[in-house]
């Protein structure tokens, strides 16, 4: 039969957080130094040379790039020689279009919101602004916290921008 992932409200599941910032490392556990363990890291290392394009370069990659040594929990600048090869386009980057470095102050007025489960950014744009469309304000102002607009998590902190204005008007209003 297999195993099977709980997914109820109680499950240790919804405490799962990706953390970008948390400590990378490419060395083996100390229980792979046995021969054939050591066998398969030098053939996995063989098998590093790195991405040939920026495109194949994870958006986490290129946040920890572009962040402060301090801001990492290991204080160490992520710059792998695994990613010489696309280090040029990594520099060019914008480091406020991928988040890095986001002045919350200059955002504006937010709220801080903790994300439920079963909820998406649409929703939680159509429960605070009454308006699905504004989930884009919500991505934009939590750059540094969403990879993928489509994967948010529970118990995940985001700010809800006070919008001004709707981002669409409502149906009827033209």
């Amino acid at each position: 039969m297999g195993l099977e992932l709980d997914g109820e409200h109680h499950s240790r599941l919804y405490k799962l957080r990706p953390d970008p910032t948390d400590y990378l490392s490419n060395e083996p556990p100390p229980s792979l130094l046995s021969v054939g363990g050591l066998l398969a890291v030098l053939w996995k290392k063989a098998d590093r040379d790195g991405p040939d394009k920026l495109a194949e370069v994870s958006l986490s990659a290129r946040r920890r790039w572009h962040e402060k040594a301090a801001s990492l929990r290991d204080k160490v600048p992520y710059k792998p020689k695994t990613l010489a090869k696309v280090e040029n386009a990594l520099d060019a980057l914008n480091p406020a279009d991928l988040g890095v470095g986001i002045d919350e102050a200059a955002l504006g007025p937010f709220d801080l919101y903790v994300v439920l489960q079963g909820e998406t950014l649409s929703s939680i744009a159509f429960r605070h602004y009454e308006n699905a469309n504004a989930w884009t304000d919500i991505y934009r102002a939590n750059l540094d916290k969403i990879e993928d607009p489509n994967l948010i998590y529970v118990g995940q902190e985001l700010r809800l921008p006070k919008l001004k204005e709707r981002t669409i008007p409502p149906a009827g209003n033209t």
